[in-house]
């Protein structure tokens, strides 16, 4: 326990000192991001393949990066939610889980992806990727359109099945 506590005091130093660098602490919603051009970036899967941006462009195909640590249980509730509705999109629709804890290994994240039967591709996270989206907590979400516009973005908190349908229908809409 005093492990978990530890770490999760690391992570979430490491995440305030981040969002401080970038000035993208959110305080309210004029900071959403919603309706403008997501950021370009670049990062490798757990496998090894790179993934990014230029990717999901190339193809034409809309996606959704989601922020996560995998001890952190809200992730987890939301992830086992997701489960069940992600693959009706998988194949209109990306989905990328990427890594906040900087503790966390590549192989950690993919024995835990592997283990809780996640069928999305799974990254450990980069200082530049989460400098680039704000990312100061662990279950921020993105959903990027075909055109690389960001059309839902939520911070900490479980979304429930039905607005991630909505996110998901929209997406492929787009």
């Amino acid at each position: 326990m005093a492990s978990l506590t530890r770490r999760s005091f690391v992570v979430t130093a490491v995440m305030s000192t981040i969002g401080g660098l970038a000035g993208c602490l959110k305080a309210s919603d004029d900071t959403s991001r919603v309706g403008k051009h997501a950021p370009t970036w670049d990062l490798r899967t757990v496998d090894g393949t790179k993934v990014g941006s230029a990717e999901f462009t190339a193809e034409n195909k809309p996606y959704v990066l989601f922020f996560w640590a995998t001890w952190c249980t809200t992730c987890q509730a939301e992830l086992r939610s997701m489960k069940n509705i992600y693959p009706r999109f998988a194949e209109k629709v990306g989905f990328v889980a990427i890594g906040v804890d900087p503790t966390e290994s590549a192989d950690l994240l993919k024995q835990t992806a592997e283990s809780r039967g996640y069928p999305w591709l799974i990254a450990p996270g980069t200082t530049p990727v989460l400098t680039k989206f704000g990312v100061i907590q662990t279950s921020t979400k993105f959903a990027i359109d075909r055109e690389g516009i960001i059309t839902y973005e939520a911070g900490y908190g479980v979304g429930d099945d039905a607005t991630w349908q909505k996110v998901f229908e929209r997406l492929i809409a787009s």
